[in-house]
């Protein structure tokens, strides 16, 4: 679900896989960001986006705009098959981008976390 405390048991989840490789979170005011402080709690920075400033997260919305080229805003999410989210996914990490360098995020995501392993 969405709400606060599924968002952060999630976050805290994921950065417990992750070995501690979350480093910040940026969110907008939305109420599954009320557990912020919890996760503030395990080293994990977590700002907040001003409303009506979509250019503070930037990143997200390019992510959000090339996901939409694959899922219309008018269709639900829940009739998106598996395989359809996994070959989503697959061109959406493994296509180079320019602020990583032309790297993929793949390759930057494994790249850490191999270092945190060596």
């Amino acid at each position: 679900g969405r709400d606060s405390k599924a968002m952060t048991k999630a976050i805290l989840a994921l950065n417990e896989e992750l070995c501690g490789l979350i480093k910040s979170i940026t969110s907008d005011h939305g109420k599954e960001s009320a557990g912020f402080k919890e996760i503030e709690a395990c080293g994990i920075a977590h700002y907040f986006a001003h409303p009506y400033a979509p250019h503070e997260r930037g990143t997200n919305e390019r992510l959000n705009r090339e996901l939409r080229l694959h899922i219309p805003k008018n269709q639900s999410i829940e009739s998106v098959t598996d395989e359809e989210l996994t070959m989503i996914s697959k061109y959406l990490n493994w296509r180079p981008r320019k602020c990583l360098g032309w790297k993929t995020p793949l390759q930057v995501f494994f790249g850490d976390l191999s270092e945190k392993f060596d």
